[in-house]
């Protein structure tokens, strides 16, 4: 009997995140340059790579700005140390 394994990638690419989050890669970028505290590393041809940690920060930010929270809202509960510590994103 075949058992499938499944296998979780280290990072993922832009497009890979955009096509599972259903959020334009356009928008993504965007977010990298309002929040410096998101930003994914950099592969050998400078292509954005995404590990857990980022993508865990890339749901908060989508979970906030989709339930109405603005840009500096966002920022604001980056800033909120006990948000941060009882959510565990950022």
């Amino acid at each position: 009997m075949y058992k499938e394994k499944i296998v979780q990638k280290a990072y993922h690419t832009i497009s890979e995140v955009a096509k599972k989050t259903k959020i334009a890669q356009t928008t993504i970028r965007f977010w990298e340059s309002e929040f410096h505290w998101f930003c994914p590393k950099r592969g050998r041809k400078n292509q954005r790579l995404y590990n857990i940690k980022e993508l865990n920060k890339l749901n908060c930010i989508i979970i906030l700005t989709t339930s109405g929270v603005t840009l500096e809202g966002v920022k604001a509960a980056h800033k909120d140390k006990y948000l941060v510590k009882l959510t565990g994103f950022f």
